[in-house]
C-alpha cells in the first residue's frame, strides 16, 4: 500500500534527459541558437551535467523513487528516443524501479494530443493504460 499523498507511479514523456548529448543533438540540427538549453544549464558540459537526471541518479536517490516508466517514440525528431533509453540505463543501473514504453511512430508528444483531444490511437490507447498502475 501507499501512504496518502505518497507519489504511487512516475511517468515521464520525451524528456531531454541528458542535457549536453542533447545540446549537441540540436547544434547537429542547427537549431541550437532557438534552444533556451544552454541559457538554463549553462556553456559548460559539468555545468550542464549538474542539470542531467542521467548524470544525478544515485543509489541513494533511486531509493526514493516511485517506480518510474518512461515513455518515448522511437521516431521522435525533437528529443531521440536514446535519451530516455540511457535515461533508462542510468536509473536500472542505480537500481531505480524503472521501465520504458516505445510509442511508436507517434512523434514528438503527438499522443499527448490524441490523447487530449480522445483520438483512438495506438500510442494515446498505450499512454491511458499506462497511466493505470496495476493493481
Amino acid at each position: 500500500g501507499t501512504v496518502p499523498g505518497e507519489i504511487e507511479r512516475l511517468l515521464l514523456v520525451s524528456g531531454p534527459y541528458d542535457i549536453p548529448r542533447h545540446y549537441e543533438w540540436e547544434r547537429a540540427r542547427g537549431v541550437h541558437i532557438l534552444s533556451p538549453m544552454h541559457i538554463v544549464t549553462g556553456s559548460s558540459v559539468e555545468s550542464q551535467n549538474s542539470w542531467s537526471p542521467t548524470y544525478s541518479v544515485t543509489r541513494e536517490r533511486a531509493a526514493h523513487l516511485p517506480p518510474t516508466l518512461l515513455l518515448h517514440a522511437s521516431n521522435d525528431a525533437t528529443v531521440p528516443a536514446s535519451s530516455s533509453c540511457g535515461f533508462l540505463a542510468a536509473l536500472s543501473e542505480a537500481g531505480a524501479p524503472a521501465s520504458m514504453l516505445d510509442l511508436g511512430d507517434s512523434g514528438h508528444g503527438d499522443f499527448l494530443l490524441d490523447l487530449m483531444l480522445g483520438r483512438d490511437t495506438p500510442a494515446a490507447a498505450t499512454l491511458r493504460r499506462a497511466a493505470v498502475p496495476p493493481r
